[in-house]
């Protein structure tokens, strides 16, 4: 039985979890298929935020099937510089969603730092001039935890990819920052950062 998006997206999560399981892989697909990003699923806001994500961040997905690869289309700009485009959407709106953006990438970019953060510990352990250094930024980064990671986070043009990849590789294998708090901390940032952005701008451009 083949499914409508819009039927996805009024689904719950626990209905979605069932029609994945009970559902046959089927053959891959082949070239670009537009994707649609489910956030809060059976509620209001999943609409808006599969329209929201889909202008500003994330496209779908090109499938090879011969290699067996898929890669994601997304914006290759921070998807804050677009925050001040389409005002008829509430600020409020633009930033929570972005903020759930941010949390659901951020499951990944945390699973990513649980995996390889032992071979970085192995690393050390076989070169003490670079454990000194990494070691350091283990006590930062422990000392600190989700709250500096929510503050740094929320900073606008700073780079969050490259805040959540340093907290995540030098977690201590999640020692120092649980996932859900590392996830939280996505999430308030991100809502954060989102009405800085705002702010700046209309600041900047009043009016």
């Amino acid at each position: 039985m083949a499914y409508k998006v819009e039927s996805l997206l009024e689904m719950s999560q626990d209905e979605l979890d069932r029609l994945f399981r009970e559902s046959p892989a089927g053959d891959i697909p082949v070239g670009e298929a537009k994707g649609t990003a489910i956030i809060a699923p059976g509620t209001e806001l999943s609409e808006i935020a599969a329209k929201f994500i889909h202008i500003f961040a994330w496209h779908g997905k090109v499938f090879d099937p011969v290699s067996g690869t898929l890669k994601n289309e997304i914006l290759p700009i921070p998807v804050e510089a677009l925050l001040p485009f389409y005002p008829e959407i509430h600020p409020a709106i633009k930033a929570i969603v972005l903020g759930l953006g941010k949390a659901v990438g951020a499951i990944a970019v945390f699973y990513v730092g649980n995996k390889v953060n032992p071979f970085i510990e192995r690393w050390m352990g076989r070169h003490p001039w670079g454990a000194k250094i990494l070691k350091a930024m283990e006590t930062f980064v422990r000392r600190t935890g989700w709250i500096g990671l929510t503050v740094l986070l929320a900073i606008p043009f700073m780079s969050d990819t490259a805040v959540n990849y340093f907290y995540s590789l030098l977690n201590e294998e999640g020692h120092a920052i649980g996932r859900w708090r590392f996830v939280l901390s996505n999430l308030i940032g991100g809502v954060a950062r989102a009405y800085l952005y705002i702010l700046i701008w209309v600041r900047l451009f009043p009016g």
